[in-house]
């Protein structure tokens, strides 16, 4: 059985739905809506056709995102954060990848996140441009020894794509 998205359900916060989608794009998973598209409360019709996010689901490489950091203990709340981080394109001439990285925040409060990017295997010498998918917009250029940080809301995503540079 394929799993379905629940982004447009009312019983989910837009944040919530962000988090979802952000998730299943990062897996290549199909995205198969399982809710009436009539009755999608505000803010839910646009996670469902950001087309940053979808690009991130439907790149041709296919490959699924890896966990690649957990901080905190997913069993028992308070606290976690879970890191996802998938190869995608465009592919630069050494073979060197693009990627999607999905920042988790599975508590009910906002937390801020930093890392360099080497640690979570971003690594081309020239860098990266980094754009917010939610928000479409690029948020800057970084080489593999900068840091990036971010405020994740909480029960939410920060979702990026880094595009390598050549």
């Amino acid at each position: 059985m394929t799993p379905l998205i629940v982004v447009g359900n009312s019983d989910i916060t837009l944040d919530q739905a962000r988090v979802q989608m952000s998730v299943w794009s990062s897996w290549s998973a199909p995205l198969i809506m399982s809710n009436d598209l009539r009755a999608m409360p505000p803010g839910h019709a646009d996670i469902l056709l950001n087309k940053y996010v979808i690009a991130v689901d439907q790149d041709p490489l296919g490959i699924m995102a890896r966990m690649v950091n957990v901080t905190g203990n997913c069993n028992v709340y308070p606290w976690c954060q879970m890191t996802f981080v998938k190869p995608m394109t465009p592919v630069i001439k050494n073979g060197t990848y693009s990627y999607a990285v999905a920042i988790v925040n599975r508590d009910t409060t906002a937390h801020p996140v930093s890392f360099m990017l080497s640690n979570l295997g971003l690594t081309n010498p020239s860098g990266y441009n980094v754009m917010d998918l939610w928000a479409g917009k690029i948020v800057g250029t970084y080489k593999p020894s900068d840091t990036y940080t971010a405020n994740v809301n909480g029960t939410g995503v920060h979702f990026i794509k880094a595009t390598a540079l050549q």
